[in-house]
């Protein structure tokens, strides 16, 4: 029988808005699948009757038999409700369509096109439009924007308490800051 993760009601660290099943990032302390020390987990809920939880952990097994990349998947409970606990994060995916940059190219913003569109723009999308609108302010902006390393962000991040954020949410931010800070200075000119 494969183990159950029994993710502590108090675990929601870090909530994952994309998707339509309650998820949620969560340090796990206890030792599964190898792995000795504690280590970042997505719960993913699965929908009731579904078998959403044992049909991603049947096949993360049947993808480690033929040797094709992909989430480590255990079956997990929280609070009395069946899920998953991913323990490949966004961070050390193969997989591209789990990647950061999948979540980074997937965000929305708050606006809409016009008053008839049915999504909001994504997050590049308003930058590019607002770009048109005003091409020297956001060239501007994107000209501020290349000043700030990389270093610069983990300076920042380094001196936020453990406490307030593990470094698996930190490395994550990190790398959502420079996956967008690329896809914006690509765009820098793109409206003249």
């Amino acid at each position: 029988m494969f183990p159950i993760v029994e993710v502590p009601d108090e675990a929601p660290d870090f909530p994952e808005p994309v998707g339509t099943k309650q998820k949620f990032r969560f340090q796990d302390h206890e030792a599964h699948a190898g792995l000795s020390e504690a280590h970042d987990c997505l719960f993913k809920e699965g929908r009731p009757n579904t078998g959403d939880d044992w049909s991603e952990k049947a096949a993360s097994e049947l993808c480690e038999l033929i040797g094709l990349p992909h989430a480590r998947y255990d079956l997990a409970i929280w609070k009395g409700r069946r899920g998953v606990a991913d323990r490949e994060d966004r961070l050390t995916t193969c997989d591209t369509q789990r990647s950061v940059g999948r979540y980074v190219d997937r965000a929305r913003s708050a606006f809409y096109a016009s008053s008839s569109s049915k999504r909001p723009l994504l997050t590049l999308e308003v930058f590019r439009e607002a770009g048109k609108l005003r091409p020297q302010a956001a060239d501007a902006w994107l000209e501020r924007l290349r000043q700030v390393s990389s270093q610069d962000v983990a300076c920042i991040f380094d001196q936020i308490p453990s406490d307030r954020i593990t470094s698996v949410a930190s490395r994550f931010a990190q790398k959502m800051l420079e996956l967008n800070r690329q896809r914006l200075l690509a765009l820098q000119g793109a409206w003249s």
